[in-house]
């Protein structure tokens, strides 16, 4: 019984880490990876919040709540390239999958009637080109809202 137990808390350990969206990927740590790991969920949660609300604006119906979806997203992303994330601290699909989570909160699905939600599980924009002068909201949106209605 003692060994089935250990077996079961063993592949929970190792489903865990292969789902940390950061990447971190340990039960156990230092002073000095507590503060690492601090700045991940930091940069995660800043990239997150951008890419929720372009996901918000590709999914809302209601034009002037996309709109201002859309503006929100904007400022984030200017927030992100005056002070730009280090590529290593965190991994872009995880913090696409976290997006995709804030963007569906049940606040916002009755709005959400756009497209169906059937978006894709990688992140479609590299952190090298969401942090780029010339990224285009409109058209990431665009992007968004098209692969969203075909899958």
């Amino acid at each position: 019984m003692q060994a089935f137990y250990t077996r079961r808390i063993a592949k929970e350990d190792r489903r865990l880490c292969h789902a940390d969206p950061m990447g971190a990927g340990t039960l156990f740590a230092t002073g000095s990876d507590v503060t690492e790991r601090m700045h991940m969920n930091a940069s995660v949660e800043r990239v997150r919040d951008a890419l929720a609300e372009l996901i918000k604006a590709a999914l809302i119906s209601d034009d002037g709540k996309s709109l201002a979806c859309r503006e929100a997203g904007r400022e984030k992303l200017a927030g992100l390239r005056a002070d730009p994330p280090e590529a290593g601290s965190l991994r872009m699909d995880g913090a696409w999958m976290l997006a995709i989570q804030q963007a569906e909160t049940p606040e916002l699905a009755a709005e959400e009637g756009q497209v169906n939600l059937t978006l894709p599980r990688a992140c479609p924009f590299s952190l090298d080109e969401i942090l780029a002068p010339g990224f285009d909201v409109d058209h990431a949106v665009e992007g968004i809202r098209k692969s969203a209605s075909t899958g």
